[in-house]
């Protein structure tokens, strides 16, 4: 750089060529900024990122739906598996947030409340109740695409769209424990017990409209189940 003395960030690791006869600086610059290197360390840091809630995860260049839109991923209930179309995202945050999305936010979920659909469905319903009007429109539009959306009642449309708001607030978990930001104290509470954590949502089925902190506490409940019964599964 032609400087002796420079601020690095910690949060990047650090090289310094110490033979240039060996490898230039600019060279090795260049290497590190090849976008097939990106892509890379994008598929390695989201594969530790599954394999924290215990599932696989996959690669695809790119999908589309039948009405253009892209597809950013996919949660693949068969093999409990989340496909990622890494051509379709711009940014290894928003890569990570489509994986919690995927898995915390639909596939946690579903496991939590498995044999329990009258129980899910009240949440659900607790859920869209909490929702403010522009929140329901977003989800609404973002539902609209589901090939099974047309199927639905009217009860049936407003739990996919309760389920679809957990699944995005899903996407800021990361960074909410990352700045101290979740429910400690709840967290602490339910001490991993399937017992407890369904107590929880019972205690939340009753309760009428839900506030964003309950939601985030649901969201919570099923990374805390995944992460800690990843060996059984």
């Amino acid at each position: 750089t032609g400087y002796d003395v420079a601020i690095m960030s910690p949060a990047y690791p650090i090289f310094r060529v110490k033979d240039k006869n060996v490898i230039l600086p600019a060279y090795l610059d260049m290497w590190f900024k090849r976008p097939e290197f990106d892509r890379e360390a994008a598929k390695a840091e989201l594969t530790a990122l599954a394999e924290r809630f215990g599932v696989n995860i996959e690669f695809s260049e790119e999908k589309r739906r039948s009405n253009g839109s892209t597809v950013l991923g996919v949660f693949n209930k068969g093999n409990n598996s989340v496909t990622i179309y890494i051509n379709n995202l711009d940014s290894i945050e928003k890569a990570k947030a489509i994986v919690m999305h995927e898995v915390v936010g639909h596939y946690g979920l579903a496991q939590l409340f498995n044999g329990n659909e009258q129980m899910f469905n009240s949440v659900l319903d607790n859920v869209y109740a909490g929702m403010s009007k522009a929140e329901i429109e977003e989800r609404t539009r973002e539902c609209e695409a589901n090939r099974s959306w047309k199927k639905l009642d009217e009860a049936g449309k407003r739990r996919l769209i309760a389920e679809e708001h957990l699944a995005k607030l899903s996407e800021e978990y990361l960074q909410r424990e990352a700045n101290g930001m979740l429910n400690e104290t709840f967290l602490s509470k339910i001490r991993n017990v399937f017992a407890e954590i369904m107590q929880f949502f019972e205690t939340l089925a009753g309760k009428g409209a839900l506030t964003e902190s309950d939601m985030m506490d649901i969201v919570s409940a099923s990374a805390k189940w995944l992460e800690s019964n990843k060996a059984s599964r």
